[in-house]
């Protein structure tokens, strides 16, 4: 028993909460964020972009350090004339990709990069 409380703590002290979700069915991916905090926490952490396939297998392929107001806003958009697909979190695009390759992968505002990906929604 006291083993099973051990491999469960990592998740009694970090709270997961799915924000948006964009599913691309012509590249067979599902994006979702997930924001990843310290439940008693001043309300910081981080958001995770995931890649999905069809059998449920998910990877991280953006963290940025944020607040829970602005993961709540996180964006996920599709591009159908571009073929890209975007995630603007705190007013900017922070990663860009096409099927094949990603074009922009930006840390969050809180660290010292000052740029902003390239991104055109559809109208």
């Amino acid at each position: 028993m006291s083993l099973l409380l051990v491999a469960l703590l990592p998740a009694l002290l970090a709270g997961y909460a799915p924000q948006a979700k964009q599913d691309i069915a012509l590249w067979g991916i599902t994006y979702r964020t997930v924001y990843v905090a310290f439940p008693l926490g001043d309300n910081y952490g981080d958001l995770m972009l995931l890649s999905c396939r069809s059998l449920g297998l998910c990877h991280s392929v953006y963290r940025g350090y944020t607040d829970i107001s602005s993961a709540g806003e996180a964006a996920l958009t599709f591009n159908a004339e571009t073929n890209q697909v975007a995630l603007r979190l705190e007013g900017q695009w922070v990663y860009v990709r096409s099927p094949d390759e990603v074009l922009c992968n930006q840390p969050s505002q809180h660290t010292t990069f000052n740029g902003s990906c390239s991104f055109v929604p559809n109208e």
